[in-house]
């Protein structure tokens, strides 16, 4: 499979350091790699492309091989969206999959399957939330009015309490300005 370079170059800088690792060298960032390139790319688009050479030239780069169109031509957000996801998701399930392998005959106790079995319900959740956002921004963008998004219960609580408290705030302050201009002020 071949990546498009501008595919890996879409996002904040932080996701940037991310797409960078994960398509071209086919791993999370480690914590010094990360600031290294955060610090070289921080509110500097320019350098992205530098970044992302710098990185497929380097020896680890190299020898992965990962296959680049290295075409830096604007791309639209929802198709780099999609590779990004796509990325994030192969690495969690190779990630996934290593520990398995790797976890000792003690680690398959009920506990923690149950624990497991939440995690990855939640990961489901998460990927389906992806999914409808992903669809509901290819909606807007052909002109279709897009379906509601469906949302993880436990982003949903903490995202409608959020809604809440800001729309409490704005309704306090209209109140406010009302009783200034009730009292000639």
């Amino acid at each position: 499979m071949t990546l498009r370079a501008a595919d890996l170059l879409h996002g904040s800088d932080e996701d940037v350091v991310v797409n960078l690792y994960l398509g071209i060298l086919g791993r999370w960032p480690d914590e010094q790699g990360f600031a290294h390139y955060l610090e070289f790319i921080s509110g500097r688009p320019e350098h992205r492309a530098e970044a992302l050479a710098t990185m497929v030239a380097s020896e680890e780069g190299r020898r992965r091989g990962t296959r680049l169109d290295p075409s830096l031509v604007a791309v639209p957000p929802h198709e780099a969206l999609a590779t990004q996801m796509r990325l994030r998701t192969e690495w969690f399930r190779q990630e996934l999959a290593r520990r398995d392998a790797a976890a000792p005959a003690t680690a398959h106790d009920p506990a923690t399957l149950e624990e497991v079995m939440a995690l990855r319900q939640e990961v489901a959740a998460l990927r389906r939330e992806m999914e409808a956002r992903l669809a509901a921004i290819e909606a807007r963008l052909s002109g279709e009015l897009p379906a509601a998004p469906a949302l993880s219960p436990a982003l949903s609580v903490g995202y409608v309490n959020d809604l809440l408290e800001t729309l409490r705030a704005e309704m306090l302050e209209r109140v406010r300005r009302l009783e200034i201009r009730q009292m000639g002020g």
